[in-house]
């Protein structure tokens, strides 16, 4: 998809106010973009994404199904991958007295699905966890890059709805 019609999405969600994060859409790689925006669009509290404009649901759909291609694609090529291939790697593993890892180059990395920064306080949430439980967690203060602040409003959101 286009750069372009990300930042136009995205400018229409921060418009909306509706999503707890703001993205950032000056001076941003692709890629950062890309990001931003499905983690910002994921933040929107379920009742309220029908009021979401509907260029942003496009894009976040047409992401979503980027990203599956891609990982059905990576899946099928690291299906492809030789026997030698394999053997040479154990052999190396061998000499340095490791386990045998099998390794994928770059080009075949498989993009494992983060959990978003309000996902992961809610299932915290879920768990019974109190806003002072929240503000000494090692993983949510990491998550939220020790901005304890943010950790507060999320949950005062989160609590409101």
């Amino acid at each position: 998809m286009e750069k372009k019609k990300i930042e136009e999405a995205a400018k229409a969600l921060n418009k909306s106010g509706l999503a707890s994060i703001k993205v950032r859409t000056v001076a941003v790689k692709e890629a950062i973009l890309r990001e931003q925006f499905m983690s910002a669009v994921e933040s929107v509290p379920q009742e309220d994404e029908g009021e979401l404009p509907e260029i942003v649901g496009i894009t976040y759909n047409a992401l979503v199904d980027e990203e599956e291609e891609n990982i059905t694609a990576n899946k099928l090529e690291i299906k492809e991958e030789t026997k030698e291939d394999v053997k040479v790697e154990l052999k190396e593993t061998k000499e340095k007295s490791i386990k045998p890892v099998k390794t994928i180059s770059k080009s075949k990395e498989v993009k494992e699905k983060v959990e978003s920064r309000p996902a992961m306080l809610k299932r915290k949430i879920a768990a019974n966890a109190t806003l002072e439980d929240l503000l000494q967690d090692p993983e949510l203060l990491e998550k939220y890059n020790n901005h304890k602040s943010w950790i507060k409003n999320d949950f005062n959101k989160i609590n409101k709805g």
